[in-house]
């Protein structure tokens, strides 16, 4: 069946057209604050992938649609969030449990 005959056929009935992938390459720092999210567990790696994230956010912003990953950047920001809340947590905890 030809391609554009059956768009065409989509678009006529208001049948939803398949959307091309975004373009442009995924941002490098929204790849390492992820990865820094994920994989340090304990205070230092919440505050890189923190860091990360927003720096990678200003890049994309900046890139005129070049570089994609903002979702990949918001996420590291949140899960590097989560992670200083719960280090910070587990050092008053474990400070109190001491004294």
């Amino acid at each position: 069946m030809d391609w554009n005959k059956l768009m065409q056929g989509r678009q006529a009935t208001g049948e939803s057209v398949p959307q091309a992938r975004p373009s442009g390459r995924v941002n490098r720092l929204a790849v390492t604050a992820l990865v820094c999210a994920c994989i340090a567990p304990v205070l230092v790696g919440g505050i890189l992938a923190t860091v990360f994230g927003l720096a990678a956010l200003d890049e994309i912003e900046d890139s005129n649609g070049t570089e994609r990953g903002e979702m990949m950047a918001k996420w590291a920001i949140g899960l590097g969030l989560v992670n200083v809340a719960l280090s910070c947590a587990f050092f008053v905890v474990l400070a109190l449990a001491l004294s």
